[in-house]
């Protein structure tokens, strides 16, 4: 997800270290995809998304939703 200046938006917490993937974006969903694909060969059922409450209302998605439309169904993306 990008800032309105267009920059990367940092999450509410740990926003030195940490970015969000905007699940919108179908570039960062098929990475996420793939980055988790060995996990998923190996068994594991599920994962836990998080942070969706670290998402910054001025945020903006690739899909044109703001953060502050998001925050509460990013782990749903």
């Amino acid at each position: 997800m990008r800032s309105q200046g267009g920059g990367l938006a940092r999450p509410l917490e740990n926003p030195d270290d940490t970015v969000l993937p905007d699940f919108t974006n179908p570039d960062a969903y098929r990475w996420w995809q793939e980055k988790h694909r060995p996990y998923l060969r190996m068994g594991v059922a599920a994962f836990k998304p998080d942070y969706g409450e670290a998402v910054p209302a001025d945020a903006l998605f690739a899909d044109g939703r703001s953060g502050e439309q998001v925050h509460n169904i990013y782990p749903l993306l």
